[in-house]
């Protein structure tokens, strides 16, 4: 089957974040399967056509025509960022689809990576939930943008491209139901596939086994709140007890300098004396960097979720993670890991310490979350049920109900695009109110002139001799 996968991030350009995690295992597994795949996404400096572990890579710059524009950025920042970089996607995968046409295209991130292939109907396309980022969360844009139309299109567009897709997969039933509350039935449940030859229990460690307690602390260095937190549990725990040496893989560094200075800072906060080591989270050298460890600490706010839980819990290791929703989706608590509540120092320090006295409670843990992973994560059997998947979104493809279905929900966005449209009449009221004072002026006149206050008449009147022009009534000010 010749599969393609649009995903704006994919590694190593932009580092290996969740998104970037997510696209690479879903393209080798189904390399691994047989499948004939090729990859789109975007470039961090340079556009290229690559062979990339056997995969045809298409890396492409964000259109710089659209970024320059003057008065876009300030009404729909959002919708500009996002189109700007999905348009040179899909003019990559246009041409290499009129070339040698794909069978089926996969959408394992953002929704609106797959807008244009759902409505063109010119291929067949799954898109895959994922949380925070398939629906994009409003209060976050509407912190970017003061106008309501930067999210409402999101939004809208967003919901299209579900609509026109084939097949919707998610990775949990509960994510179905938040997403596609109309319908969480049709969304199939596939689970997020972890590479079983590689995050295995034993194999090679990139550690001396000078001691049996260490303990690897997963996080972004550069955030302030986060790197504040591994600090403040390193020192908790040596409080109490020193025989714990620590390792802080962190997510959000890329290069030595980075390397060098989180070592830097770290070292500032706790001291020259603390034996706490800081390091990249080398891709090739994940595995052993896990199997080094008795126990793994993933701080909060971790980009790669939920690949930073899975991975350590494949190589049996016991996994202290947070306690919020979408962590419950995936494990049990107190059984196939110990969650605590996000940046409770305290919580985070004794579950460490119950963990280093209590090796039978390590072995236990890592053994069931060793076997969850097996039992529901391995990427063998997650292809299978993806190319199930794929194989019906082919023949839902072709079936007239569908092709009708298609009509259906283009016919329910021009219906929709009349809100869209009064939206935007009053984000261009909007911007003029903040950007021009003459307008300003004739806003507050007309309000004046309209009102049934005694200066109506004489406003009125002044707007006759000057020849002052109402604004429209039916849009207010922010």
């Amino acid at each position: 089957m010749r599969v393609g996968i649009i995903s704006a991030s994919f590694p190593p350009d932009f580092g290996w974040d969740g998104g970037a995690t997510r696209a690479y295992e879903l393209a080798m597994g189904l390399k691994a399967a047989g499948h004939e795949v090729e990859i789109f996404a975007l470039a961090a400096e340079i556009e290229s056509v690559t062979i990339q572990d056997g995969m045809r890579v298409h890396r492409v710059l964000v259109d710089q025509k659209l970024v320059q524009l003057k008065v876009v950025p300030k009404t729909t920042p959002n919708v500009l960022t996002i189109w700007s970089s999905r348009s040179a996607l899909w003019k990559a995968f246009l041409k290499a689809h009129a070339q040698r046409p794909f069978e089926v295209l996969d959408i394992p991130n953002i929704l609106w990576d797959g807008l244009l292939p759902s409505i063109s109907g010119m291929v067949p396309v799954v898109v895959r939930l994922q949380q925070n980022q398939s629906l994009y969360d409003k209060e976050s844009i509407g912190a970017k943008s003061a106008f309501s139309l930067d999210s409402e299109l999101v939004n809208q567009f967003s919901d299209l491209t579900l609509n026109m897709a084939e097949k919707i997969y998610s990775p949990t039933k509960e994510l179905a139901a938040a997403l596609v509350p109309s319908n969480p039935d049709k969304v199939d449940i596939v689970a997020d596939p972890i590479d079983m030859d590689r995050f295995t229990v034993y194999g090679a460690m990139a550690m001396p086994k000078d001691s049996d307690r260490k303990l690897v602390i997963v996080g972004k260095v550069r955030d302030k709140a986060v790197h504040k937190y591994m600090c403040d549990v390193i020192k908790g725990v040596n409080h109490q007890n020193h025989e714990i040496p620590f390792l802080i893989l962190a997510e959000d560094i890329t290069s030595d300098d980075d390397e060098h200075h989180a070592q830097e800072s770290v070292k500032g906060l706790l001291g020259e004396h603390n034996p706490v080591i800081v390091t990249r989270a080398y891709h090739q050298l994940l595995p052993d960097l896990l199997r080094s460890a008795q126990y793994v600490l993933v701080a909060p706010g971790s980009e790669r979720v939920p690949y930073s839980w899975l991975e350590p819990m494949a190589c049996q290791r016991a996994v202290i993670a947070n306690s919020d929703p979408g962590c419950e989706q995936y494990m049990r608590a107190g059984e196939d890991a110990v969650l605590v509540k996000p940046f409770d120092v305290k919580a985070s320090v004794n579950a460490v310490l119950e963990l280093f006295e209590d090796r039978a409670l390590r072995l236990k843990v890592g053994i069931s979350g060793c076997r969850v992973v097996h039992e529901s994560h391995c990427r063998r059997r997650v292809m299978g049920k993806l190319e199930d998947i794929y194989r019906a979104a082919i023949d839902n493809y072709r079936s007239e109900e569908r092709a009708a279905a298609r009509a259906m929900a283009m016919h329910d966005f021009v219906q929709r695009s009349e809100a869209l449209v009064a939206s935007y009449d009053k984000m261009l009221y909007d911007l003029l109110f903040v950007e021009s004072p003459e307008f300003r002026f004739r806003h507050w006149f007309t309000k004046v002139a309209e009102s049934k206050s005694p200066a109506a008449p004489i406003a009125s009147t002044v707007a006759k001799i000057f020849g002052v022009k109402h604004t429209n009534g039916n849009s207010s000010p922010p």
